[in-house]
């Protein structure tokens, strides 16, 4: 029977390689990127979204992420990969110069309902951000898209983490279940509106990008817009009143600078 990933695995499967932190685990192989999150108005950077790369570690083939982790075939598989790749991704950010920012990282949801039967993977992530030296409240973990099956765990789960002082993301708005119902479920300080959105209003008007913005001021949460490519969409956000915005015109994922410190 499958079980969930312990603390020692996920210790064993992580190691520092030419001062990065990278993970051997199942068969593949996980390194960090990060992308960073800017202010429109003094396009200051707040943060940066953790991501990762993966590649097998049989064929040395790159695997599309999203595609990765859509072809696993249980809630397990989806927790002890997510849990692997977030022990890279703190150890990595709190080594770099931006450690004093905001990281987002992606949690499934039925990381969350797990976390609501396990507590003390609660515990054990609290410890690892702590021991890494970085603020509670600058964490924040994106919620990405999820069932109705879901939910009771996943509210659960992510009142356990809230509690202690992590914040909480809506991954993805407009995109198939992340909706106007689980903003108000989830009641969540940031928003991601998808990268669609702001194309289809380019393109043809769609006001879905206006609506998504009106309802994450209204719902008191800070809205982010992710898919920013170039000048010109940055400027039309920034009329929109857009407070935060990502995507390649202010920089592609990738891996950190690190600072020379004593490994954990």
């Amino acid at each position: 029977m499958d079980c969930l990933i312990t603390k020692n695995d996920v210790e064993n499967a992580i190691e520092r390689v030419s001062g990065l932190y990278i993970a051997r685990y199942n068969g593949f192989y996980f390194e960090s990127v990060f992308q960073p999150i800017v202010s429109s108005s003094s396009d200051h950077c707040l943060g940066f979204e953790a991501l990762v790369r993966i590649k097998d570690l049989t064929t040395g083939k790159s695997i599309n992420p999203y595609c990765f982790f859509q072809s696993l075939t249980s809630d397990i598989e989806m927790t002890n990969f997510g849990t692997v790749c977030f022990g890279i991704h703190v150890r990595n950010f709190a080594q770099s110069p931006h450690r004093a920012l905001k990281l987002f990282i992606n949690i499934s949801p039925v990381m969350f309902s797990a976390t609501h039967t396990q507590p003390d993977s609660v515990r054990d992530a609290i410890s690892r951000v702590s021991k890494e030296g970085l603020a509670l409240e600058n964490i924040i973990f994106e919620i990405t898209e999820f069932e109705d099956k879901h939910v009771s765990g996943l509210v659960a789960g992510i009142e356990m983490f809230r509690s202690r002082g992590i914040r909480i993301a809506i991954d993805d708005f407009g995109v198939d279940f992340s909706n106007e119902e689980r903003v108000h479920l989830l009641k969540p300080d940031f928003i991601k509106l998808d990268k669609f959105l702001l194309d289809n209003y380019i393109a043809d008007g769609d006001v879905a990008l206006i609506d998504g913005i009106s309802l994450t001021k209204n719902e008191g949460a800070t809205v982010i817009v992710e898919g920013v490519e170039t000048k010109e969409q940055r400027d039309i956000l920034t009329t929109l009143g857009v407070e935060l915005m990502q995507g390649y015109y202010f920089g592609k994922p990738a891996v950190l600078t690190y600072i020379e410190t004593e490994p954990f």
